[in-house]
C-alpha cells in the first residue's frame, strides 16, 4: 500500500489551531499570518474529506471529528518537540569548553584537534584562550610542581634551551659554543629571567651579547626567532614541532627544567566526552614526549 504524503505544515497549523482554539493564537506562535493557517486548515480538510473546526462569528470550534484528531496530533508534535530539544542538548553536552595558556593552544593543541575529531567526531572542542575556569571544561595552565589526581593531570614536564633559525648557523658568526651567543641577539620578552637562569645552568658569566630585542608578545618572539633576527630560549612542548620539522634547531648540550603544563577539569558531574578529551591528550602528549627524545636525544 502506498502511503500518502502528509502535508506537516498543514498538520503543524491544525495541532497549534486546535490546541490554542484559536486561528490567530496559532498564527501568533508559528510566526505567520491567520490568513496562512486558515490556508492550511482548508488544505488539511481537503486531503482528509472532512471538516475540522466550525466557523463561528468570532472564532472557531473544533469538530467531532476535530476533537479527535487533536487528541492524536497534539501528543504526536509534542514527542517531536521533545526529540528535538533532546538532539539539540545532547550536541549542547557534546561541547568541550577547554581554556588554555595561549602558545601552547596555538602551536601545539590547536593543530592536533583535527586528530581528536577524527576518533570522536561526535565531541566538538571550543578552545578558549582564557585562564577563567568558572566558564570551561577543563583548562590546561602553566604550573610548576603542581600536585596531580583524578581532576588534575601532567601533560608535559618543559625542557628549555636555546633554539634559533637554521639560517643563523649559517652566517658569519658561529654559534658553536654557549660563549658565542656574544655575537648575536638574544630574544626574550620584558624579563630576561630565562636566560639568566640558562646561562646560570651551563655556568656562563659575564657574558654580552651583541644586542637584545624584547617583545611584549610570544608569536613576535618566534617570528623573530623564524626571520633568523637572533636566539631564543625555547622548549621542547611548545616549539616541539618546529624543532622535529626543521624550522628551529637547538643549540648547544645545556638544557634546564622549565614548568609543567596541567590539565585540570571539572570534577562534577562526570561526562563521556570530557574523559575521552582527557584520554587523547594524554595519549598525545606521551607520544609527543617520544618524538622529542627522539629529535634531541642525540644531544
Amino acid at each position: 500500500m502506498i502511503r500518502k504524503q502528509l502535508n506537516l505544515h498543514a498538520l503543524r497549523a491544525f495541532e497549534a489551531a486546535a490546541r490554542l482554539e484559536s486561528f490567530k493564537g496559532a498564527a501568533a506562535e508559528l510566526g505567520v499570518t491567520p490568513v496562512a493557517i486558515t490556508r492550511h486548515i482548508r488544505t488539511l480538510e481537503g486531503d482528509l474529506r472532512v471538516q475540522l473546526f466550525e466557523r463561528l462569528h468570532r472564532g472557531v470550534r473544533l469538530t467531532e471529528v476535530g476533537l479527535e484528531l487533536r487528541e492524536e496530533i497534539v501528543p504526536a508534535f509534542a514527542a517531536l518537540d521533545r526529540g528535538v530539544e533532546h538532539v539539540r542538548e545532547r550536541r549542547a553536552h557534546d561541547t568541550l569548553r577547554i581554556g588554555s595558556e595561549a602558545a601552547f593552544a596555538k602551536r601545539w593543541l590547536a593543530p592536533r584537534l583535527e586528530a581528536f575529531h577524527a576518533l570522536h567526531p561526535e565531541v566538538h572542542v571550543d578552545l578558549r584562550l582564557q585562564e577563567d575556569d568558572e566558564e570551561v571544561d577543563g583548562i590546561i595552565f602553566y604550573g610548576f610542581q603542581q600536585r596531580f589526581g583524578r581532576n588534575r593531570h601532567l601533560l608535559f614536564n618543559e625542557t628549555a634551551f636555546p633554539v634559533c633559525s637554521p639560517a643563523l648557523l649559517e652566517g658569519s658568526s658561529p654559534l658553536v659554543q654557549p660563549s658565542d651567543l656574544s655575537q648575536h641577539c638574544l630574544l626574550h620578552d620584558d624579563s630576561d629571567d630565562w636566560w639568566q637562569r640558562w646561562f646560570e645552568t651551563v655556568g656562563l658569566r659575564g657574558i654580552v651579547p651583541r644586542s637584545n630585542e624584547t617583545f611584549f608578545s610570544h608569536d613576535r618572539i618566534y617570528e623573530a626567532a623564524i626571520e633568523g633576527w637572533g636566539v631564543m630560549i625555547g622548549d621542547d612542548m611548545v616549539y616541539g614541532d618546529d624543532l622535529a620539522e626543521g624550522r628551529l634547531v637547538r643549540l648547544f648540550d645545556g638544557t634546564m627544567a622549565g614548568n609543567q603544563f596541567i590539565l585540570t577539569v571539572r570534577s562534577a558531574p562526570p561526562r563521556r566526552a570530557l574523559e575521552s578529551f582527557v584520554d587523547w591528550i594524554l595519549s598525545a602528549c606521551s607520544s609527543h614526549k617520544k618524538r622529542m627524545q627522539q629529535v634531541l636525544g642525540q644531544r
